[in-house]
């Protein structure tokens, strides 16, 4: 019976051995869940960082967008008014020249007047 006694009491240390390896195991187990934990809501704040810079480059693009949009819009205009400031320059040019020859003609008749009439 004392053998017995002595099997059941080395039992119930080893048990006790076990249940006190067990209660470190958890421990250790929530302690790494805690850092789990940590790491996860790091994580969300690093995704929520990324997705706000994701949307302001996002409406950048936009804007550069439609700044060239703005841009290809403006330029047949641009040109149109570029073409008629050179269509003035060359209509008042050519007025100047028809005078040019006109007062030309008219001292080469007179030349011509004189040079006959010697």
């Amino acid at each position: 019976m004392e053998d017995l006694l002595k099997q059941i009491l080395a039992a119930m240390h080893g048990l006790k051995a076990d249940m006190e390896e067990v209660r470190q195991d958890v421990s250790a187990l929530k302690a790494d869940m805690e850092e789990v934990k940590q790491d996860v809501s790091a994580l969300k704040q690093d995704v929520s960082l990324l997705q706000d810079g994701q949307r302001r480059l996002e409406q950048k693009v936009d804007d550069i967008h439609q700044s060239v949009v703005r841009i290809e819009e403006g330029q047949p205009l641009d040109i149109y008014a570029m073409l008629q400031g050179v269509d003035r320059k060359l209509v008042n040019k050519d007025s100047e020249i028809s005078v040019l020859n006109k007062r030309v003609f008219r001292v080469e008749t007179e030349l011509e007047l004189m040079a006959s009439k010697q």
